[in-house]
């Protein structure tokens, strides 16, 4: 947990910051962003729902090679998502993974409610995401159709211009199906209501942060 802002925390390891930049080593890394609640526990803030993030990385040494290796934004998510609580790990993952495919995931439930990737065929604008280089990913996460369903949409900065070209996009509006039923929720359940968490994710590489802000927005019509 940050000392400084309890509503701050990466899930495992530490995370260093000097002078704007953080720096994290090669784990599993999960940098939450949590909505305030009393001491009661009860949310006293507006739960993340229709959002924008924001996060400027640079890729280090993986320290273990998996298949679904990548860089995640999510949006949606319970404050708790891990296996003792599995109803509250949902979340829209924008993806930019190491093989080039740049789409989006959907978790019903934690962990069997995973969907396939989408778009189908996903994009694929490079051959991996480059190391060494600073690489800019915004995400946003929108509900549309008067709230019945959910714009995806996956940006990129690759040359750190502050100039944003979308590489992938997608609309939640059903039949998109988790891998197993689970939780009394549909198994192409469409998350339109807000959640407690947000968060940026990698597993097992090490990585310069900056820029990370996560901001709320208007709905599509």
């Amino acid at each position: 947990m940050d000392p400084a802002d309890s509503l701050f925390y990466n899930e495992e390891g530490d995370l260093g910051i000097r002078e704007g930049t953080a720096s994290i080593r090669g784990g599993m890394t999960r940098l939450v962003v949590l909505t305030p609640t009393n001491q009661a526990g009860i949310y006293v803030g507006p739960l993340w729902t229709n959002v924008e993030m924001t996060i400027y990385v640079r890729r280090g040494k993986t320290t273990r090679t998996m298949d679904y290796q990548a860089l995640y934004l999510s949006a949606r998510s319970g404050a708790r998502h891990n296996d003792s609580v599995p109803c509250e790990g949902t979340s829209y993952h924008a993806t930019a993974r190491f093989d080039g495919q740049c789409g989006f995931k959907k978790e019903i439930w934690h962990t069997g409610g995973y969907t396939k990737l989408r778009p189908d065929p996903t994009p694929k604008p490079w051959p991996t995401v480059p190391e060494g280089k600073w690489l800019g990913m915004k995400f946003v996460c929108r509900n549309c159709d008067t709230n019945a369903h959910v714009r995806l949409q996956l940006y990129l900065d690759t040359e750190e211009s502050n100039q944003w070209k979308l590489v992938s996009e997608f609309t939640d509006t059903g039949g998109w199906l988790g891998e197993k039923p689970g939780c009394d929720r549909p198994q192409d359940y469409i998350i339109t209501e807000g959640r407690a968490a947000v968060y940026f994710r990698s597993d097992y590489v090490a990585m310069e942060l900056k820029k990370f802000s996560v901001r709320e927005v208007s709905p599509l019509p």
